[in-house]
């Protein structure tokens, strides 16, 4: 229900007394569901907003996380080309080092 007609139906009700009877309801119980539905509609707008904020946060770390797994396989790649070069001085540094990697989850 949009805020105008929540306000017309307001409007209409204002003009009826409380022993007014509607269906099996009275007046106040129809101002209670409208305040009732007006809350309900701001928690809901409240929570869209939460929802787009966390969206925007979320994106941005799985931006992050991206960049950081094509960062560590382009170092895996670099080690392995070091390892792969053998005998130099760096060989065993990127073999222990590749061997570590292969520990973590």
């Amino acid at each position: 229900m949009t805020p105008e007609r929540i306000a017309e139906v307001r409007k209409i009700l204002s003009g009826m007394n409380e022993r007014s009877q509607l269906f099996p309801i009275t007046v106040g119980d129809l101002n209670s569901l409208l305040a009732a539905l007006e809350e309900a509609q701001q928690a809901i707008a409240a929570l869209h907003e939460y929802n787009h904020r966390y969206a925007k946060e979320r994106d941005e770390a799985k931006k992050q996380l991206v960049e950081a797994q094509q960062t560590i396989a382009r170092q895996r790649e670099a080690l392995e080309k070091i390892k792969a070069a053998e005998p130099n001085p760096f060989y065993h540094i990127a073999k222990y080092a590749l061997e570590e990697g292969e520990k973590q989850p």
